[in-house]
């Protein structure tokens, strides 16, 4: 999208002028199969589009979206429609990371701010449809994100460098050094990158024990409230790991157990589904019924007597 943008702003026309030549009914997101038509009107390669671009498929049966050679099952965890942008990177390089568009991408690695999906002077939700890479559709530029004090004092950049090393073409980070100074879970490293979001999703979306969790809240949820939800979910990891298997029941009226069983039951790698099982046995004392890859309905319930 950040290409398309560009190309448009530089033409004088906007995402909206793209999506009215392709005859586009609703406002969606491109996708890979757009590529063709919009080669013709941008003048761009339509292979190059279309590995820009996020391409639908399917995974063992269930929807799964590929962009920039990673699959994704979580259409929480996709930000097409609702763009986060790192201002400081915007005004220096002129263009948008592909990492951005993961909402648990939340601290830009690069200038240790946090990321914006809000304009500061109209107060309302970047659109693609702006005049400028670095213009809000009211005409003032996107203003920078919170400072943070210190690495340190940032657990998110630890997930932000988590998704920018497996989006081709960023900037690499050692996977083992970053497991050595945050204490991860062992696992860490063999999960896909959506597992890994996925399980941080389950174990950070509750913020206070025993409150009812709205899937719908999550997927309309600000960059702020996802800077949180990674937050919480690395701190529970980590404190999963320094403690021993028998106490991490005590985590269970602040996990999203529905978070765990959905990643066993549609998952990218077969570690994935491991440790999503682990996890719930460990920390909600209760195993699945069926074998994994069955129907929803197939999972146990906890004994009633």
């Amino acid at each position: 999208m950040s290409l398309l943008l560009r190309i448009a702003s530089a033409n004088l026309a906007t995402i909206s002028w793209l999506r009215n030549r392709l005859n586009m009914l609703q406002p969606r997101p491109f996708r890979s199969t757009d590529a063709v038509p919009l080669a013709s009107l941008v003048d761009v390669p339509a292979q190059e589009l279309a590995d820009r671009l996020p391409d639908s498929g399917y995974i063992h049966g269930h929807a799964a979206t590929r962009y920039f050679g990673t699959l994704s099952m979580s259409r929480a965890q996709q930000r097409f429609a609702r763009p986060q942008v790192c201002p400081e990177c915007l005004h220096t390089t002129g263009y948008c990371r592909a990492c951005w568009d993961f909402s648990c991408y939340t601290v830009c690695e690069e200038h240790m701010t946090a990321m914006v999906d809000r304009c500061a002077s109209c107060q309302r939700r970047l659109t693609w449809n702006r005049p400028a890479i670095d213009v809000c559709i009211c005409g003032a530029y996107i203003g920078s994100g919170d400072p943070l004090c210190t690495e340190k004092e940032a657990p998110a950049l630890l997930i932000s460098r988590r998704i920018a090393m497996a989006i081709g073409g960023e900037r690499t980070i050692s996977s083992a050094s970053l497991e050595r100074q945050e204490s991860l879970p062992p696992w860490w490293s063999h999960v896909s990158l959506d597992g890994c979001l996925r399980i941080l999703v389950a174990m950070g979306a509750i913020d206070r024990p025993l409150t009812a969790f709205k899937v719908a809240a999550l997927q309309q949820a600000p960059s702020l409230s996802w800077k949180g939800i990674v937050e919480r979910g690395l701190m529970r990891l980590q404190w999963a790991v320094a403690h021993p298997d028998d106490e991490l029941k005590q985590l269970a009226s602040v996990v999203w157990e529905g978070g765990l069983e959905s990643i066993a039951l549609d998952h990218v790698s077969h570690p994935d589904r491991q440790v999503a099982h682990l996890l719930t046995e460990a920390i909600f004392d209760h195993k699945f019924a069926g074998r994994f890859g069955s129907l929803r309905g197939q999972l146990s319930q906890r004994a009633l007597f």
